[in-house]
């Protein structure tokens, strides 16, 4: 058995991605192969049980009919243990035991339902990995969770190191359930790591890359180029020589500007990409490039993301984000009649992101009628007026741009409608765009132009995903469609905010005639201009309001009457959450007890996911507040504040 000493003693090609990926800097299209390649693991483990169980209960089942035969017991005794050895097997993966071929539900789910019950609810994400090993769940959580974390990680750490120190966090995330820490990586590469690891140099790929056409898609990538000097053609060199079938092949390229200019080619748009790979930072250049009205919805941000736009939902405010999805869906009908008489409207580009939580938290309200004793609904839920707006508002110049991470409009709640997704225009980013690629070249024959064609677009693809910034972060290839386009490099990026409100054409306000017709903009939402002026005026809070809040907190801080009290942030407006949280922090109580009082939310436990959210939006928050001019040194601009 022969042995390569260049690769670490536990790299198997067949579950990991090529090494050399992760030592070029693609991070992020590693791990993320890595992902994949487990929960295609589990399934076939799964699919191996199920046909051993299969097999055993066919066997079985011959040797009953077989009955007659002296020697039908065999057989029966063989098929019987076979069937038994795979439960158990299946029970110590799974923790559940599965009595029926082919399915998938627990015993105690059918017990359940025979007794007039329901089924437990699961993840999806548990179903997926329940046949891998305690380890290999454990690194799909941190692969599919704390992507982000794990790929900052890798990052910081030389190209030699990677694998080991990814293997060694994954390790330790199993050992103690938390990823290590910057010291921890640092003192692990600098003493587990040898000198020649550390300073070892990788292989810079050949500086001819194949380049791609920045001209008409008319034009062939095989070019010549004219020598000034002497008056010769010579020609440029385009690909490697591994690239030589694909040189002459014209790949089409996307033009961005064609979504502003084509509206009605491009009714809806869904961004389909995984976390971390910058699907807001995208989305957010992106609106600039389509122009016209555009604004935000969603419960929660990052402080660099969605400047100078309106953003409806801030921070977790589910009731605002309800109001703005009514207008939209009353707008979307108010059109269509006006549209008929001839009038015509501008484009109005909205942003939903974070939908799973809005869908978890925006449900139909529904009423009972004193007079007809029937249970009416007074307002739809965010799942049915989203499906309506995706169906209806393509033609009425309300474009949809979701993001999502997955292609399945099962991400977005709605099993059983893939219909839906007709009505989008599809932005692919990283693996999503490779992959889809690769199944559009396996729909043709290998000796056809169609083949070589999509190969070509795989080379495309592959080169953009080497592209780097220049603070040295890869940028995402990208497919609009069936053509690849070109991300620019948007680290210097940022929107112009100086004037962005004064060319915006106000919303046109809406009459209110039945209960399920929401109010007009001008009461259903404020839109905050932070200028210089409302600045001040923030840092100079109404006396009687912050004393208000002090006297809540006090309330709240006593042992006794604690425990009976709603949420300090519950009912507020989105400044009187803002104000609140600084009366609360100028108390100096420590994170767990502002959390405590502010959200009602409790770390470890059954509700810690609760918390987790709850943390992230303090953090969130803080740093609003931080961009305010508020903070720890200012005692968060409250003066003499003593709750207790």
């Amino acid at each position: 058995m022969t042995y390569d000493n260049t690769l670490p003693p536990d790299f198997n090609p067949n579950e990991f991605a090529p090494l050399s990926l992760l030592e070029r800097g693609d991070v992020d299209v590693w791990v993320r192969r890595r992902g994949a390649i487990l929960l295609d693991k589990s399934k076939e483990i799964a699919k191996d049980c199920e046909a051993s169980k299969l097999a055993s209960a066919i066997t079985v089942g011959a040797s009953v009919v077989m009955s007659s035969n002296p020697l039908a017991w065999l057989p029966l005794t063989i098929g019987a243990l076979g069937y038994v050895y795979t439960i158990f097997q299946e029970f110590q993966d799974t923790g559940s035991i599965r009595l029926i071929p082919m399915y998938r539900g627990k015993l105690g789910d059918i017990l359940s339902v025979m007794e007039g019950g329901q089924a437990t609810q699961r993840h999806p994400l548990e179903d997926q990995i329940e046949y891998l090993s305690e380890a290999e769940k454990d690194e799909a959580l941190i692969v599919n969770y704390r992507f982000g974390e794990i790929a900052a990680i890798l990052s910081s750490a030389p190209p030699k190191v990677r694998f080991d120190l990814y293997r060694h966090v994954c390790g330790q995330f199993h050992a103690r359930r938390d990823l290590m820490s910057g010291d921890e990586v640092n003192h692990y590469v600098s003493t587990a790591v040898s000198e020649a690891r550390r300073t070892a140099v990788v292989p810079q790929l050949p500086k001819t890359l194949p380049l791609v056409d920045e001209r008409e898609p008319t034009q062939r990538l095989q070019t010549v180029a004219q020598n000034v000097e002497g008056e010769t053609e010579t020609p440029i060199t385009q690909t490697p020589a591994v690239e030589v079938l694909t040189q002459n092949i014209n790949v089409k390229l996307f033009d961005f500007t064609r979504l502003r200019t084509e509206p009605d080619k491009f009714a809806h748009l869904r961004v389909i990409g995984g976390t971390g790979i910058g699907k807001t930072t995208f989305v957010d250049w992106l609106l600039d490039t389509l122009g016209g009205e555009r604004f935000v919805i969603t419960p929660k941000k990052k402080s660099w993301n969605w400047v100078g736009l309106k953003v409806y939902g801030l921070w977790f405010d589910y009731e605002v984000i309800r109001s703005k999805l009514q207008w939209i869906h009353a707008e979307m009908y108010r059109r269509y009649p006006l549209m008929e008489q001839g009038q015509t409207f501008e484009i109005t580009n909205f942003v939903v992101d974070e939908w799973r939580l809005i869908n978890t938290n925006v449900k139909s309200i529904k009423e009972r009628d004193p007079e007809t004793k029937q249970t009416i609904e007074v307002a739809p839920s965010a799942k049915a007026m989203m499906k309506d707006i995706i169906t209806v508002a393509r033609e009425s110049a309300l474009r949809l741009i979701a993001l999502a991470q997955g292609e399945n409009v099962a991400s977005w709640g709605f099993e059983g409608e893939s219909d839906l997704s007709e009505c989008f225009t599809d932005i692919r980013l990283g693996e999503f765009a490779i992959d889809y690629a690769k199944s559009l070249r396996n729909q043709c024959r290998k000796d056809s132009d169609d083949y070589e064609y999509w190969t070509a677009v795989l080379s495309e693809l592959e080169r953009q995903s080497q592209q780097r910034t220049r603070e040295g972060k890869s940028i995402p290839c990208c497919m609009v469609g069936k053509y690849p386009v070109r991300i620019p490099d948007l680290t210097d990026w940022k929107r112009d905010v100086k004037d962005i409100t004064s060319d915006e054409t106000p919303l046109p306000q809406l009459t209110e005639t039945t209960p399920s017709t929401p109010p007009s903009e001008e009461t259903t939402q404020t839109v905050r201009k932070l200028t210089d002026e409302s600045v001040e005026d923030a840092r100079k809070p109404c006396d009687t309001r912050l004393e208000e809040f002090l006297t809540q907190i006090a309330e709240a801080l006593n042992p006794e009457a604690s425990e009976t009290l709603p949420p300090l942030l519950d009912g507020l407006d989105r400044d009187g959450k803002l104000l609140m949280l600084r009366a609360l922090l100028s108390q100096n109580l420590g994170k767990e007890k502002a959390i405590l009082l502010a959200w009602g939310q409790k770390s470890g436990g059954r509700n810690h996911e609760k918390y987790k959210y709850a943390a992230e939006l303090l953090e969130a928050m803080i740093r609003e507040l931080n961009g305010l001019g508020f903070n720890d040194e200012n005692n968060w601009g409250i003066e003499n504040a003593n709750a207790n």
